[in-house]
């Protein structure tokens, strides 16, 4: 699924960094005014660890922005931020994705064979070794993998068509049928189900390899408590923990025995106050890179540093309005009218989205379905979304709408160009006879709970965008989703298994390019004749990088960042 330019990928490689939230700006490396203590390990990270010293950190640094805990006092575990680029660079993956080959290679992995029917996945493991000099085992796999599923770690979802996954995520055992240990350098993984996005799982930043041998025994919430190993973890990538400064800084240093050691042996990590103390680090060429940046502040940093360059990738990243079809949501009725199909369809055709778009951006595009219409999975048969109030309003009296009765919209962005939107929004609405009324409110979880809304305000994206409609299917929804539909009734389970469940196994089962793209050209007329969900924009991605001081660096899209091959020997330090 090959969505950016070969330019593009000669230059920048989309890096996923946390902004910066530390309770006091940066010192650098050698300045030694941390608060926290200096760390390093021992055994194999010992032989590369000479970038502790003064002579070394004048060779230069790749230099980013993290902030990857509130306190500043520790990395994140691996389930919370494994998706995270500095975590993702301790932390190694038995597979990943090659944007350049659109395919998914082999990387602890020696090699994946898949069987014939689909159901079983064996994962041959290359000689890799932790930092610390022990080999990586098939212990460690089935360990990482049973531990994310025991746990409920991040992205654990993305592993549930393993046989026993069920058993294991509630608790009933803390072992998985379907992931074995064949020897020390076999793991085999077995479906329940043909699922073609399985491999995705064995390439997820969030099932990066962890120690057996340090870890083993302890639960997931154990694991993910153990502060003295978080400090400074022993892990499985390219960049072992050589320094630790908190709340400052810590530094990262190449680690020799990875299957593809970097061509950076420094990574300074620098915690920032606040994101205007990233943009004046960036402008003054502190920093090497800022990502999903918003275009003026863009447009601003790289007006100032001549050297810094901008990139504009497609994403899959969009924002919708889920509707409440049940019948109650809190202490009031949901939307009498907002069952009927019809009525949802014309609420949307009320909608004026290319003035949202003018809102947000030069970033944003409107949506007709789910899916970015610059994505080659948009359906191009679908007429484009054109705003028609008239034809709207001759829908909404003919279906009986309930004019009387506000539309109640919940928001969980606080921020000003939130605020400017919904406003908009409630004229477009307006303009058709509809009366709405919206809340802001960062305590989203109350809200959510309950459904107390009829319109709630989301975003989201996805490497793969079949995932946008399993959230449509009867096994797909949540705790926070599910009170939005009539999931108790039979009819309604019935009409969703046509329209969604079905659909979305036959894509997960089949191998074919071309019929999995006409699965997901229905689902998309689905999706529309439905509009459980009413798509709004498309928010492409800024990001920014200094040509002057790095080269190297493939372009991946934000989407991509949890599976990227990150091609470290390719990395180099200018200037």
């Amino acid at each position: 699924m090959k969505r950016i330019t070969a330019l593009l990928l000669a230059v920048l490689m989309l890096l996923t960094l946390l902004a910066g939230c530390g309770a006091n700006e940066a010192t650098t490396p050698d300045s030694g005014t941390g608060t926290g203590e200096e760390t390093s390990t021992d055994d194999k990270k010992d032989e590369n660890a000479d970038a502790n010293t003064d002579e070394e950190k004048g060779e230069g640094y790749l230099r980013i922005s993290v902030g990857l805990n509130d306190t500043l006092s520790a990395l994140k575990p691996i389930n919370v931020a494994g998706y995270t680029f500095v975590s993702q660079l301790i932390f190694g993956n038995l597979m990943r994705y090659d944007m350049d080959a659109g395919e998914y290679i082999p990387a602890l992995a020696e090699k994946l064979d898949i069987s014939d029917d689909g159901l079983v996945y064996t994962v041959t493991l290359g000689d890799n070794y932790f930092h610390d000099g022990e080999p990586i085992t098939a212990d460690d796999v089935v360990f990482t993998y049973t531990n994310a599923i025991t746990g409920a770690g991040g992205r654990c979802s993305k592993l549930s068509s393993i046989v026993g996954y069920q058993e294991a995520y509630n608790g009933e055992t803390d072992t998985v049928e379907g992931i074995q240990k064949v020897d020390d350098k076999t793991v085999t993984f077995t479906l329940s189900q043909r699922n073609s996005l399985f491999v995705e799982a064995l390439a997820n930043g969030c099932f990066g390899i962890i120690p057996e041998h340090i870890l083993g025994g302890m639960t997931r919430a154990e694991i993910d408590e153990y502060a003295e190993y978080w400090e400074a973890p022993i892990g499985s990538g390219a960049y072992y923990v050589s320094e630790t400064n908190y709340p400052n800084y810590i530094v990262l240093t190449a680690f020799e025995d990875y299957y593809d050691p970097s061509g950076i042996k420094n990574v300074l990590c620098t915690y920032y106050a606040d994101q205007e103390a990233i943009y004046t680090a960036a402008i003054a060429g502190e920093l090497d890179y800022l990502p999903g940046e918003e275009e003026a502040a863009a447009n601003n940093v790289t007006s100032q540093n001549s050297d810094l360059e901008m990139v504009v990738a497609e994403s899959t990243y969009r924002r919708w309005f889920m509707v409440n079809c049940s019948d109650t949501a809190g202490d009031q009725a949901t939307h009498p009218s907002l069952k009927n199909a019809k009525v949802r369809q014309a609420l949307n055709m009320l909608l004026d989205k290319d003035a949202m778009c003018q809102l947000m951006g030069s970033l944003a595009v409107p949506l007709t379905s789910q899916i970015n219409p610059n994505l080659e999975e948009y359906n191009t048969d679908l007429p484009t979304f054109e705003r028609d109030v008239e034809g709207a309003k001759k829908i909404l009296d003919e279906e009986g709408f309930d004019y009387d009765t506000p539309i109640r919209i919940f928001a969980n962005y606080t921020d000003q160009q939130t605020v400017d939107f919904l406003e908009l929004v409630v004229q477009n609405l307006a303009d058709g006879g509809v009366t709405a009324e919206y809340t802001i409110d960062g305590n989203w979880q109350p809200y959510l709970s309950v459904q107390d809304y009829d319109f709630r305000l989301a975003g989201g994206m996805s490497n793969d965008v079949i995932n946008f409609y399993a959230d449509l299917c009867t096994y797909g929804l949540s705790d926070y989703t599910k009170g939005n539909f009539f999931y108790d009734d039979p009819d309604w389970i019935a009409y969703q298994t046509e329209r969604y469940n079905d659909l979305v196994d036959a894509f997960k089962a089949s191998l074919d390019p071309v019929e999995k793209k006409e699965i997901i050209d229905q689902l998309q007329f689905n999706e529309m004749e439905d509009m459980y969900y009413i798509p709004l924009y498309a928010l492409n991605n800024i990001n920014i990088y200094n040509t002057a001081h790095w080269s190297g660096i493939a372009v991946y899209p934000r989407d991509y960042e949890e599976i990227a091959d990150f091609n470290f020997s390719n990395w180099t330090l200018l200037g």
